[in-house]
């Protein structure tokens, strides 16, 4: 594909290499376009700066990463320092490497759906004409998400919270929480027993794992984050522990239209200072 950067675009590539940046752009502006550009800029202008550099570009699907893939090119010149990845097939590979796989595997699509189901049939036999507990499946789906995103773990905590992210369609009181609670527990425990772990668990043991290993070396000098406001918070907050202390270089591309992102949170409370 080939591509013509235009006034402001072209700025954006030479912003500095140090402290987070962020891009921001209605859909159709140009932004994962911009993202590549910089990443290019970066892995070939950092040299002179840092020894090693090594430019990681993180989208968030499959779909995205082809799409910005052709964009990127194959080039070696180009693209020799720079990797590029989602999240999630970057948390697994991290977490294979590191044995976590050994007694543990990822609950498949049918096997969320399946524990989902059994336990809100329990509750509905409990709780009968609870319209809370009423909802299309991707509602729970999405509330657990949402839950992990933000990494609630005690009970008060999400009584207390302010669901920012989920939407105002949905008016859920305190006792409605309490029922999401239950089968949010049910759930995890649920997989516990089974030894799965869901996708919005990835970022959750990442976590775990740089707290516990106390020298873990960045493996990345610079990150570009594109569609950021799809990440959950948690997501991020692990994105942003795998650039180097000394750069701190991360390009964050987010739709300009969206203030509340999918987890409800703001830059500061991931850690980002932009």
């Amino acid at each position: 594909m080939n591509f013509t950067l235009t006034g402001e675009q072209k700025r954006i590539l030479t912003l500095p290499l140090q402290n987070p940046i962020q891009i921001k752009g209605v859909a159709g502006s140009g932004k994962t376009t911009v993202a590549v550009f910089r990443a290019k800029h970066i892995a070939v202008s950092a040299d002179d700066f840092f020894r090693d550099t090594h430019v990681c570009i993180f989208s968030y699907t499959k779909s995205l990463v082809k799409y910005v893939g052709s964009i990127l090119g194959t080039d070696p010149q180009e693209t020799a320092n720079i990797s590029l990845t989602n999240f999630h097939k970057w948390a697994y590979a991290f977490l294979k490497e590191r044995k976590f796989w050994a007694n543990h595997k990822v609950a498949s699509g049918r096997s969320v759906d399946s524990i989902l189901n059994i336990n809100l049939e329990n509750l509905r036999s409990r709780h009968k004409n609870r319209a809370i507990l009423k909802k299309p499946l991707e509602f729970y789906k999405e509330e657990i998400t949402w839950l992990k995103g933000l990494q609630i773990i005690k009970k008060e905590t999400y009584l207390e919270a302010i669901r920012a992210g989920r939407g105002t369609s949905d008016r859920v009181t305190v006792q409605d929480k309490n029922l999401l609670w239950s089968l949010y527990c049910s759930y995890c425990q649920d997989l516990k027993q089974r030894n799965e772990v869901d996708l919005d668990d990835f970022a959750l043991l990442v976590l775990a794992y740089m707290e516990k290993e106390r020298e873990f070396v960045p493996p990345f000098s610079h990150i570009v984050i594109d569609e950021a406001q799809d990440l959950t918070a948690a997501q991020l907050i692990a994105i942003t522990k795998l650039v180097n202390s000394e750069t701190r270089s991360l390009t964050i591309i987010a739709d300009a239209a969206q203030r509340i992102y999918k987890s409800g949170f703001t830059w500061s409370d991931v850690g980002i200072n932009v």
